[in-house]
């Protein structure tokens, strides 16, 4: 029950920086990710809250593939998403999908 409740805090606080993200774009400051490449991270995460929220861990590929669609943006990304703050939290996100 205690990786559920670190799950719903992390979703929750990737919502947030996903928020700020969009919020930077749409003000006309500089941010290191796109619309579209939140856009992705939104979907996947409201998802994945909406699950945890009921108490479930919500695997779309099945437990096998537990890589989430958010950490391959972060991977495949020619900018270095991996050192924003929302870049930081999926990547702590997919620690803790990986041991669950």
């Amino acid at each position: 029950m205690e990786k559920i409740k670190l799950l719903i805090n992390l979703l929750s606080e990737i919502i947030a920086c996903t928020e700020a993200e969009f919020g930077k774009i749409h003000s006309g400051q500089l941010s290191q990710w796109d619309v579209n490449q939140l856009g992705v991270v939104r979907s996947e995460i409201s998802e994945l809250y909406s699950f945890a929220l009921k108490g479930k861990v919500f695997f779309k590929y099945g437990k096998g593939q537990r890589m989430l669609e958010s950490t391959y943006l972060i991977t495949d990304s020619l900018s270095e998403l991996n050192k924003t703050i929302l870049g930081g939290k999926i990547a702590e996100l997919q620690k803790l999908y990986n041991s669950i």
